[in-house]
């Protein structure tokens, strides 16, 4: 699990928040890596023997003070990224109590390149530190890719999110990423980015990357 990585990538946390923002949230922040490493994996039952077909790789669950429930993807149905990635697949608005297994049906899996929840913004996300961030986490997102007991289809279709994290993820991996479970290697450009103008990712560009047919 990404959280036994967690002491090798501080440094890296560090120089992007400080020591002392880090040290001040860091209870809350092991709290919501905990809870959100347990969502992800309990979401692979749900798989049950059906292969991966699309990953969508995002940045990270979203920081949330203490008092405040932890929301991320895999947690709650009223999230931005879900409703956004069930529109792409479902061409609908409501998404369902059970949406988390229809999308498993579906073959779809979202993998986090920063496991690390706090408040990244615009300008960190420009940061040499940041793309070394997300360069020290890429063992943590390829083992999720390839964690033990889930199959992923050889022409499985990769999309990336919110652009400065998809920027720097291609930056991470020279645009070619090597996952293993058979699979060679697969390409990367600006086209594999989900997001529009505005940087969010967006249901028509994630259809279109991903090849969904309704």
């Amino acid at each position: 699990m990404c959280i036994n990585c967690f002491n090798s990538h501080q440094n890296s946390l560090i120089a992007l928040f400080g020591q002392n923002t880090v040290n001040q949230q860091l209870d809350r922040l092991l709290e919501i890596l905990n809870a959100t490493e347990q969502a992800w994996h309990a979401n692979l039952n749900y798989f049950n023997g059906i292969p991966i077909r699309y990953i969508l790789i995002c940045e990270a669950p979203p920081w949330r003070p203490v008092g405040e429930e932890i929301s991320y993807f895999y947690s709650q149905t009223n999230g931005s990224i879900l409703k956004t990635v069930w529109r792409a697949f479902f061409n609908n608005n409501e998404v369902p109590e059970n949406a988390h297994l229809f999308l498993a049906q579906q073959g779809f899996l979202l993998v986090d390149s920063i496991p690390y929840s706090l408040k990244y913004t615009s300008n960190q996300r420009r940061k040499v530190a940041y793309r070394a961030l997300v360069s020290n986490c890429l063992n943590c997102t390829i083992g999720k890719i390839n964690t033990p007991g889930i199959e992923v289809e050889p022409n499985v279709k990769i999309a990336l999110g919110f652009k400065l994290n998809a920027r720097a993820f291609m930056n991470a991996t020279n645009n070619v990423l090597q996952i293993g479970n058979g699979i060679d290697h697969i390409n990367f450009t600006e086209d594999n980015i989900a997001a529009d103008g505005s940087g969010n990712i967006n249901s028509t560009r994630l259809r279109s990357i991903l090849g969904i047919q309704f």
